[in-house]
């Protein structure tokens, strides 16, 4: 608890790191308060409003910053994980805001973050946000984004030959070296809009395996280790589906397709995103060869 303490009060005080480079010129080093005499007591040196860096903040971010310094002591006291959790993503969307992810989009205060990870080495941060199209018809997107803006994943584009209808914040990863693995509805690409939906595993942009909705956890939360559907094997570098979660009887058309003997694999549009070296080591990952194996030989019937 101390730890998620200390964690979440540091990216509270980052999140202020451009208004107070903006009252850099309002500073002034806070003299010590002199001894308390006649009966007066000293102010508390730690409290929010004695803060030398508080003080420089603008009415606004001051206000910001006491609200959320509020909702941090109030979810430590009560040992509220959840709140927490629900802390650190808004947090998040505060650093992210005016930032451009998938889909052009920017995030702004109608932007949701569902869920985060970071992977052990804290090298890589991947989100899952969603919002509402401004268009008539009230359309929600959803993107799966990085810290660093790589787009991952986002509704209405086609993954692996999947048409992805929505990505999920159910048992989000990110393995040591970066790549990213999240779940998504999704529908084959020559199936109709009314087909029957999926729910599948992905590997950055990779297919990897359909889950059972009946066990599979509750897709619009997201869901912690003993309850996540997989979890990122860092040892052996792979993914660990939980036990009896991964639907085995996948219909055909929903299966990774290998190219005929002697010819490549079609690029994926979105691999332009992933280093080369990243998409050979999801196509070990995924099971899914970059190129097919050679030809038999022909041999000639005997005359």
């Amino acid at each position: 608890m101390k730890i998620t303490y200390l964690l979440l009060l540091a990216g509270l005080w980052a999140s202020h790191l451009p208004l107070r480079a903006q009252n850099q010129s309002q500073s002034q080093r806070q003299q010590p308060e002199p001894p308390a005499t006649g009966g007066q007591v000293n102010p508390d040196p730690h409290a929010l409003e004695n803060d030398p860096g508080f003080k420089r903040l603008s009415p606004e971010a001051q206000e910001w910053v006491r609200t959320m310094s509020n909702r941090l002591d109030s979810a430590v006291a009560r040992g509220d994980i959840n709140a927490l959790e629900q802390l650190q993503l808004d947090l998040l969307r505060h650093q992210s805001l005016g930032r451009h992810i998938c889909g052009g989009h920017t995030v702004d205060e109608g932007t949701f973050l569902d869920a985060e990870a970071m992977n052990a080495p804290r090298t890589q941060q991947a989100v899952v946000a969603r919002w509402l199209d401004p268009k008539p018809g009230s359309i929600i997107h959803s993107a799966i984004f990085t810290t660093d803006l790589r787009c991952i994943a986002n509704d209405a584009i086609t993954l692996d030959g999947k048409w992805i209808v929505r990505v999920l914040p159910s048992s989000l990863g990110v393995s040591k070296d970066g790549l990213v693995a999240y779940e998504a509805i999704y529908l084959n690409r020559d199936e109709k809009p009314t087909a029957l939906e999926h729910r599948g595993v992905f590997i950055e942009n990779r297919w990897l395996y359909d889950l059972n909705p009946a066990k599979a956890s509750p897709p619009d939360s997201y869901t912690q280790d003993a309850d996540r559907d997989f979890a990122w094997d860092d040892a052996y570098n792979r993914i660990v589906p939980k036990s009896g979660v991964v639907l085995l009887d996948v219909p055909q058309a929903s299966k990774a397709q290998q190219p005929p003997c002697g010819r490549q694999n079609i690029p994926n549009k979105k691999s332009r995103f992933i280093p080369e070296s990243v998409q050979q080591q999801i196509g070990k990952l995924s099971g899914q060869a970059a190129a097919s194996q050679p030809c038999p030989a022909i041999t000639q019937p005997a005359k």
